[in-house]
């Protein structure tokens, strides 16, 4: 098989190392090679070409992925004929089509990124064949002088719509104003980047044959599929030049509609847009696409983020927050684990360039809360201009039909109040990890 291309000057990703798993310990019939990538080996696009071969005497191997953070980044099928394969094992059903040869993109990865080859097997099971591993470049950044992103990560029922309210007083946060606060715009076309920079899964979003006839969804352009003999200069179209399109496309158009935004709000000299996100998989893609991203993230007691969800809930009429997925308050407090795993996670691969804000510290001390906000920010921290942060809150009454207790104060500590005994036990039992990450050691009477 051809080799990967040499290194180059202006590459923006190199494989690094390349793992061989032990696939005797989850099935010893299994038969495979990965051939590609190399390690060492630089790349002059985003994405890199996987290919090789995999037999299972009494299986069918479906299809092979590459996946990274709990996502497919590759896909393709276990089609191609594999001649000197079958020189070896010729009596092994489906040895005439064992080989595959794929692409995956690192788009949404970080700089140094662990991903796995992952064969799909016909009765369900997934086999881990190799880990790759490897760094990258960020898509390079045309807006540093235009509107910069303000990301608030944080759970549900965690304070962002009160921290986006605030946000929303100062002359250069631009925020749509709407409340709750719901408005993702660049969540939105940052989805559309990562989704659009990957290769093909014609499993998944559609196939050469049936795309145009889809007129609710847009998937991966399918003729990015890494075909084989593919030239080298086409590969790196697709994995280069796209993506770099895409990303000053997305970004063009984030910042034309927060354009009009600070415009409608009277704002002549914003510097930030600011949204909120629920522990977002695409976070990593604001500081890819922009220079000066920020993230905040916001976090409050999870036994009290719990009772609130419970008590919005009630307030409503109807479940949500994935309230309604479970038969029980303390089967939704495993699922409230999870999330705040996620969330304890995230904060700890980037608390080297976000801030954290405590819920309880927004509520008792908000002069002082806001003040290591802008600071963080780059932004004027006059009293003035905090005051005016604080009235903006106190001059929306919509924000009230969002709370579910008297005031903000009485907010901290309700779990102690809102939660019968036996359902304050479980919540501290699944949600022990996440408290003490955040300091929240006050136990359970």
């Amino acid at each position: 098989m051809d080799g990967d291309p040499p290194p180059t000057a202006g590459h923006v990703l190199e494989i690094t190392a390349i793992e061989r798993a032990d696939t005797q310990r989850q099935d010893p019939l299994f038969r495979f090679g990965v051939d590609r990538p190399v390690a060492p080996s630089r790349h002059n696009a985003f994405d890199f070409l996987v290919a090789g071969w995999v037999l299972h005497p009494e299986r069918r191997i479906v299809s092979v992925q590459v996946t990274a953070g709990g996502e497919a980044i590759g896909w393709g099928h276990v089609q191609l004929p594999r001649p000197d394969v079958e020189k070896v094992f010729p009596n092994v059903p489906g040895v005439h089509t064992c080989g595959f040869h794929l692409a995956a993109s690192a788009v949404g990865l970080p700089p140094a990124f662990d991903c796995a080859v992952e064969a799909n097997v016909d009765d369900g099971r997934r086999v881990e064949l190799a880990r790759i591993r490897g760094t990258r470049t960020l898509a390079p950044d045309d807006g540093e002088a235009g509107l910069q992103p303000l990301i608030v990560t944080s759970l549900a029922r965690s304070g962002s719509t009160l921290l986006l309210g605030l946000l929303a007083g100062h002359p250069e946060i631009v925020v749509d104003r709407i409340v709750p606060y719901e408005t993702r715009t660049s969540s939105y076309w940052m989805h559309v980047y990562k989704v659009l920079s990957r290769p093909a899964n014609h499993a998944r979003a559609g196939d050469l044959d049936t795309f145009v006839y889809n007129g609710h969804f847009v998937g991966q352009n399918p003729y990015n599929a890494a075909f084989r003999n593919e030239p080298q200069l086409v590969r790196e179209w697709y994995g280069r030049t796209s993506v770099d399109g895409l990303a000053a496309f997305c970004r063009q158009t984030i910042q034309s509609f927060y354009h009009v935004i600070a415009k409608v709000n009277g704002q002549a000299r914003p510097r930030y847009f600011a949204e909120k996100t629920l522990g977002s998989p695409t976070t990593f893609l604001w500081r890819e696409l922009y220079t000066n991203a920020h993230e905040i993230f916001l976090v409050r007691d999870f036994r009290d983020m719990a009772a609130s969800i419970l008590a919005f809930n009630a307030k409503r009429g109807y479940p949500a927050f994935a309230r309604q997925q479970f038969t029980s308050d303390e089967e939704y407090m495993h699922h409230l684990q999870m999330s705040a795993r996620e969330l304890r996670l995230a904060w700890q691969q980037r608390a080297q360039s976000s801030l954290l804000v405590r819920y309880e510290d927004l509520v008792r001390c908000p002069q002082e809360s806001l003040a290591r906000i802008l600071q963080h920010l780059g932004l004027d921290v006059s009293p003035k201009i905090i005051q005016g942060m604080l009235d903006s809150v106190a001059a929306t009454p919509e924000l009230q039909g969002h709370r579910t207790s008297q005031d903000a104060e009485s907010s901290i500590g309700r779990w102690r109040v809102d939660m019968e005994p036996r359902l304050q036990q479980v919540c501290q039992a699944s949600l022990a990890e996440a408290l003490a990450e955040f300091g929240y050691t006050e136990p359970v009477a």
